[in-house]
């Protein structure tokens, strides 16, 4: 009589591979700091291209938009990366990953507060601006 061994199938490969602690967290830290040095280009070269375009110190929308934009795709970028480091078993990359995406879409999010903010700046004349056709008060 045949072993019950022999009918049961081979037991599944493992999905991903494991490597070792060292290297998953030297490799997280790298990528993490890639994604920062990436980050603060982008916001000096919107800042540059700012101070080059205008001689004013006012802060122009565009730029801040661009810059929002770029470090979204970041973010999204460290998202899918952290998505591969999970699958691949590398916890503290994933890890990583996943804080450094939502350090980026804090960024992000202070870019586009600095964009709102240039709109609703007060008139550079000084007093008050009507535009409903009636009398301002005080003005």
């Amino acid at each position: 009589m045949a072993s019950a061994r022999t009918f049961l199938p081979n037991p599944p490969g493992r999905v991903g591979r494991r490597r070792s602690r060292g290297v998953d967290a030297v490799v997280g830290v790298a990528l993490v700091l890639g994604e920062g040095l990436a980050a603060g280009g982008v916001l000096y070269l919107s800042q540059l291209r700012q101070w080059g375009m205008t001689p004013a110190a006012s802060l122009d929308h565009s730029s801040w938009t661009l810059a929002e934009h770029w470090i979204i795709c970041l973010a999204v970028a460290a998202l899918v990366i952290a998505a591969v480091a999970a699958s691949r078993r590398a916890p503290w990359t994933a890890t990583a990953q996943l804080a450094a995406c939502l350090l980026l879409l804090t960024l992000a999010n202070v870019a586009a507060d600095r964009a709102a903010a240039t709109d609703s700046q007060p008139p550079p004349s000084g007093g008050l601006s009507c535009r409903t056709g009636s009398s301002c008060p005080g003005g």
